[in-house]
């Protein structure tokens, strides 16, 4: 493992770090301009540990469901299903479940808190048509979460009734 390295080059202070060598040689990131050595060190960190997260830049428990779902849509959805499905997708993302589960972290949506959603869906009069879409969106939508993206655990969101009326 490498680690981040300062310099003074002239009057100011520069960091660089080794990264993936490429035909047998080595190479570096830098950056200079840094006024103090303790300033240079700094970025240079921040910078290594991006670099090291491979671009992943957030933390996945820290994403908000509107976030997650905005993803998922453009990385699944669009390579996946038809331009129909994904407008109509949209539309019950947008009237029933943002307005409910979006303000919510990926994390915190737990299968009682889904099925609570459900059930007050089912209570408002809500069509059964309508209600068994929004349901697969939730199930497709989280499965893809857990699997193969793995930003949750594996929690069994499929299991998810809707309760007779």
């Amino acid at each position: 493992m490498s680690k981040v390295l300062t310099d003074k080059r002239g009057t100011k202070w520069r960091y660089r770090f080794q990264i993936a060598s490429s035909d047998g040689k080595r190479k570096y990131e830098s950056k200079s301009g840094f006024a103090t050595q303790k300033e240079a060190y700094a970025e240079g960190v921040k910078a290594k540990a991006k670099y090291d997260s491979t671009g992943v830049i957030f933390h996945p428990k820290e994403m908000s469901f509107k976030d997650y779902l905005d993803y998922w849509i453009e990385l699944y959805c669009e390579k996946n299903c038809s331009k129909t499905t994904i407008y109509s997708y949209q539309k019950r993302i947008r009237l029933y479940i943002l307005p409910k589960l979006g303000k919510y972290s990926i994390h915190q949506l737990t299968p009682a808190a889904l099925q609570e959603f459900m059930n007050n869906l089912v209570a408002s009069g809500m069509s059964r048509n309508t209600i068994t879409d929004i349901k697969g969106i939730l199930s497709n939508s989280l499965s893809y979460a857990v699997l193969p993206l793995q930003y949750i655990e594996t929690v069994s969101y499929t299991h998810l009734t809707l309760p007779t009326t």
